[in-house]
């Protein structure tokens, strides 16, 4: 089973709390807060429905 959306990774943050942004096996960017990290992602071309850091919920969560 393959899917349409491209792997994402991102790293742990560094001694100043910067986390590498990845998207399919390449860095992207780099991002401090879930706003950087929506901004690096938009500019990269991954689609923001159901990303966690949009605020989307778990569908295990009510």
């Amino acid at each position: 089973m393959t899917s349409s959306r491209p792997q994402v990774i991102v790293h742990a943050p560094d001694g100043r709390g910067l986390r590498e942004v990845g998207v399919a096996g390449e860095t992207v960017g780099r991002a401090w807060s879930p706003r950087d990290l929506r901004r690096v992602l938009r500019r990269a071309g991954v689609p923001a429905a159901g990303c966690p850091a949009r605020g989307a919920r778990h569908p295990a969560r009510p």
